[in-house]
C-alpha cells in the first residue's frame, strides 16, 4: 500500500477509509507502513487496525515502535492485544521492553501471565526460551474424525495446529500431521 494514499487520507481525517484499506492489507505490511509516520499519527493508525489483525501487527513491528504504542495503549487496548498475542510472541515482545512495560504487559496478560512467566524462567536461547506452550494434544483412543473435531473446536486458539501430539498420561506417544489426518 502506498504511503501517499494514507497520508492524503490521513490528512483528511478519512479514518474510515484508512480503517477499510486496513481490513485488505496483510499484517506484515500494515507493520513495514506504520513506523514511517511519526509516533502520534502511528498511534492513531495503530488503533485503525481491526481487533483481529492488531496483536499479529503489533508482533511484526520492531521494538521501538512497539515501546511506543505499548506506552499508548490504554489498560483496556494491552489487554486486548495480550490476550490475542501467542506465548511465545508476547515473550518475545517483553524480553525487549524496560521493566516498567514489562509489569505492565504481565498485568494485563491475565490467564496468560504464568505461561509467559514459565518461558522468561529459561535461559536465553535455550529450547524453553523458544518453545509454544500453544499446541494440541490428541489421545490415542481418538478416531480422525474425534481428531479432526477437536483441531477444528480449539485450533483458532493455538499457534501450532499442523502438527499435534499423541498423549497418554503425559508422555509424549507420537506426532500426528493435519496432511496424515485429513489424506487417511
Amino acid at each position: 500500500m502506498d504511503k501517499d494514499i494514507i497520508i492524503k487520507l490521513f490528512e483528511k481525517k478519512e479514518y474510515k477509509a484508512i480503517k477499510s484499506i486496513f481490513d485488505t492489507m496483510n499484517p506484515v505490511d500494515t507493520a513495514t507502513l506504520l513506523p514511517e509516520f511519526d509516533e502520534k499519527e502511528m498511534v492513531i493508525l495503530f488503533r485503525l487496525i481491526p481487533k483481529e489483525n492488531a496483536a499479529m501487527v503489533f508482533t511484526y513491528l520492531e521494538v521501538d515502535s512497539q515501546q511506543v504504542l505499548l506506552e499508548a495503549f490504554t489498560d483496556k487496548e494491552l489487554k486486548h492485544i495480550m490476550d490475542e498475542m501467542f506465548i511465545d510472541d508476547a515473550v518475545d515482545v517483553i524480553e525487549e521492553m524496560p521493566a516498567n512495560v514489562v509489569s505492565r504487559m504481565l498485568s494485563a496478560a491475565g490467564d496468560k501471565r504464568e505461561s509467559i512467566n514459565q518461558i522468561l524462567n529459561y535461559p536465553e536461547d535455550s529450547a524453553g526460551s523458544i518453545m509454544t506452550l500453544e499446541y494440541i494434544t490428541l489421545l490415542p483412543t481418538m478416531t480422525i474424525g474425534d481428531a479432526l473435531k477437536k483441531i477444528k473446536s480449539i485450533g483458532a486458539k493455538f499457534e501450532t495446529v499442523y502438527t499435534c501430539y499423541v498423549v497418554e498420561k503425559h508422555k509424549l506417544l507420537g506426532i500426528v500431521t493435519a496432511k496424515e489426518l485429513l489424506t487417511q
